[in-house]
């Protein structure tokens, strides 16, 4: 091992652009940081520590890790070791589909963080390497939709949202400002004459509900953005002018500093060599 971190995403179109993550080596700590859609790990090697809920919890090789669409978590390689772990990013939208095909009615969310569950681990190991190396459709669909389908029906219940639902609702208005602004210079100023809040009580509301504060929260909707961006072929200079960074630097600061990976090798790695069956 080099302690060099060799990190690869790319997506699987026909499960609705459904992001895939493979990571091994030095995984240093990543910061507060939420994802739009549903994440579902297990970890391959080494021990991640990861934080969420109030909770600090060890995982070694094995476990599996659960986030529901815009749950706060942070995350890093117990003792500065090696780790080596996958994950898959469903939307909710695919999540939703799973869901009716289940006989479901209504939206799904995990209830727990860490599930100790070897066979679903040992599951979702074998569907991570199909979606990488099969170049059938069909053969990717089944597997996944019987994986991700068996855990959903073991591991989620049916109730509101995480965050939606129960925020303030200055906080409701200062997020849909950010997401519609998110390439602006937004300032603490401007966010307090919206909601008639003072900046530090705004801050520490928005906190409260939602898990960052508000400037960690567009930073997040930039990324976000990047991402999409990338993966259609825009530069990575021009993607952070785009987005509202001033320049590619702090578009790379904030990319790697939330991913473990630069724009560039990001936007390389959406597309993997299959075998075609």
């Amino acid at each position: 091992m080099t302690g060099q971190d060799n990190t690869r995403f790319w997506r699987v179109e026909e499960l609705g652009g459904m992001e895939l993550l493979h990571s091994s080596g030095i995984d240093p700590a990543h910061s507060r940081h939420m994802h739009e859609s549903f994440a579902i790990g297990v970890v391959d090697n080494g021990v991640v520590v990861n934080q969420s809920r109030g909770e600090t919890v060890y995982l070694p090789a094995g476990s599996v890790f659960t986030f529901n669409p815009g749950e706060v978590h942070s995350g890093y390689a117990a003792d500065a070791r090696a780790v080596s772990h996958r994950s898959f990013y469903p939307s909710e939208q695919a999540v939703g589909s799973f869901a009716q095909d289940l006989g479901l009615k209504g939206t799904l969310f995990f209830r727990t963080t860490t599930l100790n569950d070897s066979r679903s681990a040992s599951a979702l190991r074998r569907l991570h390497e199909l979606l990488k190396s099969s170049g059938n459709a069909f053969e990717r669909q089944t597997a996944t939709i019987q994986v991700l389908g068996a855990l959903l029906k073991d591991h989620t219940s049916l109730r509101g949202g995480w965050i939606q639902g129960r925020e303030p609702h200055a906080v409701a208005q200062v997020r849909a400002y950010l997401e519609a602004h998110y390439r602006e210079n937004v300032s603490l100023g401007e966010l307090s004459q919206l909601v008639g809040l003072n900046g530090p009580y705004l801050i520490r509301t928005f906190r409260n509900a939602v898990g960052v504060p508000p400037h960690s929260y567009l930073i997040h909707k930039r990324i976000e953005r990047a991402k999409q961006l990338l993966r259609s072929g825009e530069p990575v200079a021009q993607v952070a002018l785009m987005v509202g960074f001033s320049d590619q630097s702090h578009l790379n600061l904030h990319f790697k500093r939330l991913l473990n990976i630069t724009p560039g090798r990001y936007a390389k790695s959406q597309f993997l060599p299959r075998k075609t069956l």
